[in-house]
């Protein structure tokens, strides 16, 4: 079960890439908030909680504010772009995202075959 732990204010600049896997296509939505995870909430056993930090995102154009991994089925998360980067820098790791949502396709593509 995943908890929201903290929220923290987002400095500006700070997108969550996003891609469709139906077609591809690319697209950023702007980070709103920061918020401390916890995958483990409470814990018997003495071990340290698994805590990270996702990105809060409006889902659903709008509708909702969600983490990076609470979207759709057919939508996947890349990762984090700085737009305060310099262009040559932005377009590189757009590159990267690309190339990364290529291989999620395939992946997936091949996987439904098997079934």
């Amino acid at each position: 079960m995943r908890k929201i732990l903290q929220i923290m204010q987002a400095c500006d600049g700070w997108e969550a890439v996003f891609f469709s896997y139906d077609d591809g296509e690319l697209f950023c939505e702007t980070v709103i908030c920061w918020a401390l995870m916890s995958e483990r909430p409470y814990v018997e056993d003495g071990k340290d909680e698994e805590r990270y930090i996702e990105g809060q995102v409006l889902v659903e154009k709008g509708s909702d504010i969600g983490g990076v991994y609470d979207q759709p089925e057919n939508i996947g998360f890349l990762g984090y772009l700085n737009t305060k980067l310099p262009e040559k820098n932005r377009k590189e790791q757009m590159d990267h995202f690309k190339d990364q949502a290529k291989d999620l396709m395939e992946i997936r593509s091949s996987s439904d075959h098997r079934i």
